[in-house]
């Protein structure tokens, strides 16, 4: 079996590569495999994680600020939640303004990120 190198020095002289350019492919056959930067490609995927947890811990911490004040559903002794005798009471306090806020900067987290992704994609907006 042959190795990178080994075909690359048995070239003729009339190749296009030169000494640096043997020198360059070698090094870089050996730091990148199927000539491949695995790191970026780490990184990136590390990235997405990242983002996308962000984006769905602030969509759900929104979605629970905006439950903040509702009632209980009220569930009789012996019966299911899913039965028509659970009932929800009506609602006896006001969600305070600080988690309706709290709620709507979550969800403008996610917005913004759909934008900028938007943004980055489309090449239209970078001209």
């Amino acid at each position: 079996m042959h190795t990178l190198s080994a075909l690359i020095s048995s070239e003729p002289a009339s190749s296009p590569l030169t000494t640096t350019g043997r020198a360059a492919a070698t090094a870089s056959a050996s730091a990148d495999w199927l000539g491949v930067d695995w790191g970026s490609i780490l990184l990136v995927f590390v990235a997405g994680m990242a983002v996308t947890v962000v984006i769905t811990a602030s969509y759900a911490f929104g979605t629970r600020l905006l439950a903040v004040g509702a009632p209980d559903v009220v569930v009789p002794a012996g019966s299911e939640p899913d039965s028509p005798d659970a009932v929800q009471p009506p609602r006896t306090m006001q969600r305070p303004v600080v988690a309706t806020i709290g709620a709507w900067l979550c969800f403008a987290v996610g917005i913004i990120a759909a934008a900028y992704g938007l943004y980055l994609v489309i090449p239209a907006f970078h001209s």
